[in-house]
């Protein structure tokens, strides 16, 4: 029995199990394996008396990855699954509300309509073209306004 085996059992961790783990995630060529195949060599060659607590970190650190990367595993079907659900909540709502080139399309539209009415008839209010602008594009007169400038706070802004 080699030192590591030995000091692995003293602190309840199985080297075989550790050195089987590295072994399949070489295999498939995870990164995760060179990272633990990395770790694993530091622990053999701070197996000492000296190194003791060095030691015992770095097999403390590889098992708890190996369960890290074993309970990401076991979820990958939830995450899965939790993936396609929020695809297709976006294309419903793509399809629902539109994608952001046709919304910011609408914006512009209602924006332009609401120039030319103030141009039409530069004694309206901004409540007024908005109603006018709801009315045309049958919205709530609170989307067109969420969706629009007043020229009145435009025109101070500059």
């Amino acid at each position: 029995m080699d030192k590591l085996t030995l000091f692995c059992t003293m602190h309840g961790a199985d080297l075989a199990e550790i050195e089987a783990f590295v072994a399949e995630l070489e295999l498939v060529r995870a990164p995760a394996g060179n990272e633990l195949q990395e770790r694993l060599k530091k622990a053999r060659a701070a197996v000492s008396p000296l190194n003791g607590d060095k030691a015992k970190r770095h097999i403390e650190w590889i098992v708890n990855r190996m369960q890290e990367i074993r309970s990401r595993e076991q979820d990958a079907p939830h995450i899965a699954r939790g993936e396609k659900v929020l695809k297709g909540a976006r294309a419903g709502h793509a399809v629902v509300h539109g994608t952001a080139e046709e919304k910011n399309n609408r914006e512009v539209e209602y924006q332009r309509f609401i120039d030319e009415k103030h141009a039409d008839k530069p004694l309206l209010s901004y409540e007024a073209v908005c109603k006018l602008a709801a009315t045309h594009f049958k919205k709530s007169i609170k989307t067109i306004k969420r969706h629009t400038s007043n020229w009145k706070r435009c025109a101070r802004n500059r």
